[in-house]
């Protein structure tokens, strides 16, 4: 999201602007209100809940909106039920193998805003899991 930054609104060139155009502060005061009403929209949950079954292999699974409609999401949990580590990024165009969710652990993550639409998760050649995602749009 855009940051705004706005002027005191008792700044001496401001009110000279509004003077000549009456129509400025109004459109600025509109615009925010716009901008904090569409970012306390973000922060509450569309009540959407998903549970998906996916199994990983080397060949990277992608979720987004596209292939999962709950999404985005503002908060999901993965389970590894299967044998292999898997792997898994977050909005990433690639995914870095550093981190492992290991055969019969669990990752939490909550991004307290919907802005969740693209999870991939990978195994290391040879390796497949079994995972199961719980996520909250």
């Amino acid at each position: 999201m855009e940051t705004i930054i706005v002027k005191d609104f008792r700044d001496p060139q401001l009110k000279e602007m509004t003077k000549e155009r009456g129509y400025a502060l109004e459109t600025i005061q509109t615009q925010l209100l716009n901008d904090i009403a569409s970012l306390l929209h973000s922060q509450i949950p569309a009540g959407m809940l998903d549970s998906l079954s996916v199994t990983i292999t080397a060949t990277p699974t992608v979720l987004t909106p596209h292939n999962t409609p709950s999404m985005p999401w503002m908060s999901f949990t993965v389970f590894n039920d299967g044998v292999g580590a898997i792997y898994m990024t977050l909005d990433e165009e690639y995914t870095q193998m550093r981190t492992p969710i290991n055969a019969g652990e669990n990752l939490d993550i909550d991004m307290h805003i919907r802005e969740i639409d693209k999870v991939a998760l990978v195994c290391l050649p040879g390796a497949t899991a079994d995972v199961r995602i719980f996520a909250m749009g």
